[in-house]
């Protein structure tokens, strides 16, 4: 039962970890993808301003919009690409596989429990329903009375 509880306790510091991991994953990718975003925003303001009067005598209106909303979409799609890396962690692996080890120990525990409780069920049906049964329970009653009667008179 110790070994069943200890499992239990390993298990779930395990799976503590991994979510502890993957929190702190997803709050360092969200952070990074809203500096991005904020970053993006402020410079690309700038930038379209200052492309789009510097393109605008060279090649038009229409084509200095079109080179300065292309290249906006290029820096979009870098900043959405950087976001999105993740990268496996060792340490996530680790307590994953721990958590793992310590749930398949706490089954075979309780596997184990289920066992012994259905041997113990078993001799019990068998003292209460078998040939002897009877005769072995009136036995071990008056065993007992004996025992209690004898505890409880005063020596002399």
């Amino acid at each position: 039962m110790d070994a069943l509880a200890r499992h239990l306790r390993t298990a779930w510091r395990a799976e503590r970890v991994v979510a502890e991991i993957r929190l702190a994953s997803a709050l360092r990718r969200a952070g990074l993808a809203a500096v991005a975003i904020v970053l993006a925003l402020f410079a690309l303001a700038m930038l379209n301003v200052a492309a789009f009067l510097g393109l605008r005598d060279v090649a038009g209106d229409a084509w200095a919009a079109l080179a300065v909303g292309g290249a906006d979409l290029a820096l979009a799609g870098i900043a959405l690409a950087l976001a999105t890396i993740g990268r496996t962690d060792r340490e996530l692996a680790l307590a994953i596989e721990l958590r793992s080890a310590a749930l398949a120990a706490a089954a075979a525990d309780v596997r184990g429990l289920g066992d012994a409780a259905a041997g113990v069920r078993r001799v019990v049906r068998l003292l209460r329903h078998g040939p002897l049964g009877a005769g072995l329970s009136i036995l071990a009653s008056i065993a007992l009375a004996a025992l209690l009667r004898r505890r409880s008179k005063p020596t002399a």
